[in-house]
């Protein structure tokens, strides 16, 4: 065998071996979330019910120890507004810049409820302060107080695997009594997040979206939408992590990460596949413990340039209808 075979041998194995790992992280991930699910619905069905038999509290008690509050989140590719779908755009708006928009989703698999959060870019742009101020939002606002593990997916994008999430695993375990995040492998993270992502942009694409409002009646076709405008939506939650905790060398390999609490201490652990392997101890040190984090919100939006401003306003003021017109734009001239 020449050594071009051999090459080309050993690259068709490892092709192999990735996709049969992507396979396996799928149904992984599938069985997860199913069963969360179910859990979930049958530990609703228990709690409204009158009279419990002892066995019913029994199994009422034994499903609330075991059970894990697992998430999904995700980013869409980001929209822009004014956008023409349904009718003709003016040919002269083509190469003009417009007002960026993100969309993140959050599914909560107990419920299998979708919430999405839209913010434009004068909250941006998303970072990892984004993720990890509405994954404690969420945290805080849905998941149930007796509620003592928490499990998210996501995918590899450095947004989302970094080292503030990993500090932020261990600051949760306040709450929670294992918090983690698992990656599947990149290239196949087509999770429930993208089915939500999917019905959004085929509706955005056949629409004329010109308000966020209007963005905002079209993810809620597919969940819980909400509009984050203030600048106390996000919190600076990178600085506070960087106080406490070093970074994560060799965190791009690895692919599950969990936070523990101890009885005096918090353990946190990683391993390099989400759904099999030894966890090892995190690479990632404490290096102030008596760094208290807290974060604080942003203090302010941030400017749009001055080019794209002008763009918008003169969208704006020749191609669109003054009742659909941005809030924060200056009046249209008489």
């Amino acid at each position: 065998m020449t050594k071009l075979e051999n090459n080309k041998k050993s690259v068709e194995e490892e092709l192999q071996k990735h996709k049969e790992q992507a396979q396996q992280g799928y149904r992984y991930y599938k069985d997860t979330v199913n069963k969360c699910y179910t859990q979930g619905e049958r530990i609703r069905q228990l709690e409204d019910k009158d009279n419990l038999s002892a066995d019913e509290r029994a199994e009422l008690d034994d499903l609330k120890d075991t059970f894990v509050a697992v998430l999904s989140l995700d980013y869409q590719m980001t929209k822009q507004i004014p956008y023409w779908g349904r009718s003709a755009q003016p040919a002269s708006t083509y190469y003009k810049m417009k007002l960026n928009v993100d969309i993140c989703c959050i599914v909560d698999h107990c419920t299998g409820q979708a919430h999405i959060f839209l913010f434009d870019e004068r909250l941006g742009p998303k970072c990892a302060d984004h993720t990890l101020s509405l994954l404690t939002r969420h945290v805080n606002t849905k998941v149930p107080d007796w509620v003592g593990d928490v499990q998210v997916f996501m995918d590899n994008a450095a947004i989302n695997k970094n080292k503030y999430l990993s500090g932020w695993l261990q600051e949760m375990t306040s709450r929670f009594n294992s918090c983690r995040a698992s990656f599947m492998l990149p290239g196949h993270t087509k999770f429930i997040p993208d089915w939500v992502f999917a019905g959004i942009a085929h509706t955005y694409r056949v629409s004329d979206v010109f308000t966020m409002p209007e963005l905002l009646d079209i993810a809620g076709m597919y969940g819980n939408a909400n509009i984050l405008s203030g600048a106390d939506d996000i919190s600076e939650w990178r600085d506070v992590i960087t106080s406490k905790y070093s970074d994560l060398p060799g965190i791009q390999q690895l692919h599950d990460i969990r936070a523990c609490r101890q009885p005096n201490s918090v353990r946190c652990e990683v391993r390099t596949l989400c759904w099999d392997g030894d966890w090892q101890q995190s690479p990632q040190i404490v290096i102030d413990p008596s760094a208290d984090v807290v974060p604080v919100a942003y203090r302010q939006l941030h400017i749009i340039s001055t080019a794209k401003r002008q763009h918008v306003i003169t969208m704006y003021n020749r191609w669109i209808p003054e009742e659909r017109r941005l809030p924060f734009l200056p009046d249209r001239p008489v």
